[in-house]
């Protein structure tokens, strides 16, 4: 199933969203994490160079979601968010 979500507040611990006109607010995790990549080549020296990047994953805690307030359970609305917010 496919969702229209448009995100209003995104914070290290908590995410407000909208589906239509209904608010939805969830607890997240984050992992932040160093990733290297090849920057450029030289081919004169067979040199590689890397470069570092700090890379933030958020990770949906399913058992936080609520909808209007009350705790709702929709696990395929939690992996479109994490889906949307590791883009």
């Amino acid at each position: 199933m496919s969702y229209e979500i448009e995100i209003e507040f995104r914070d290290y611990d908590c995410v407000v969203f909208y589906v239509g006109e209904v608010p939805y607010d969830v607890e997240i995790d984050t992992d932040t994490t160093i990733e290297e990549y090849p920057d450029s080549y030289n081919s004169f020296s067979d040199r590689i160079t890397y470069v570092q990047e700090e890379v933030i994953y958020y990770y949906v805690k399913e058992s936080s979601l609520k909808r209007n307030g009350e705790y709702y359970n929709d696990e395929d609305l939690c992996d479109e968010l994490e889906r949307k917010l590791n883009r």
